[in-house]
């Protein structure tokens, strides 16, 4: 079975004129001027030329695949749970960095002697609300919070806002 592929050439047979490969010099377009591309300083009007288009056979065959929708296992919601009891044991004593981090998360890392430290999205669970605003922070200030059980929730304000987790 063969397939069509698409050639923008013209044959000799054509009746038209064929297509200048290069193009006229034009003067210097205006800068308020619509009728000339600011790119390369061609006209519209010379770009705009429509090409015949030539189909031809190719002697390629062709794979259709159907387009089947996902239905498999969605990813776990603690898949951080999986991580930790594949490689607890190699990682005691070690520092985790980690980007979206969670407070359930770094308090589980604490209570198995892991150190954590990551960036933490600002709408997670437990993290404490009373922390300065973002509007209220300016360039290069910092607010944070610490828990009794250890885990330090730090925010600085760079061009946005970073919010930083650790244990």
């Amino acid at each position: 079975m063969g397939t069509t592929a698409c050639n923008s050439g013209r044959h000799s047979s054509d009746d038209e004129d064929p297509v200048p490969t290069v193009l006229p010099k034009s003067p210097t377009p205006d800068v308020e001027s619509s009728d000339y591309d600011s790119e390369d300083n061609v006209p519209l009007a010379q770009l705009q030329k429509k090409k015949s288009i030539v189909w031809k056979k190719v002697a390629s065959p062709v794979v259709l695949m159907p387009f089947e929708e996902p239905h498999g296992p969605s990813i776990p919601i603690y898949l951080h749970k999986v991580f930790l009891t594949l490689f607890t044991e190699d990682i005691v004593d070690d520092i985790v960095f980690q980007t979206n981090l969670s407070v359930s998360l770094g308090a589980y890392l604490q209570e198995n002697k892991i150190y954590g430290c990551g960036t933490v999205r600002t709408n997670r669970k437990f993290l404490p609300s009373d922390i300065s605003e973002d509007t209220i922070l300016r360039r290069g200030e910092t607010g944070w919070r610490q828990a009794t059980s250890g885990i330090l929730y730090t925010k600085w304000k760079d061009q946005s806002c970073i919010s930083l987790l650790s244990n």
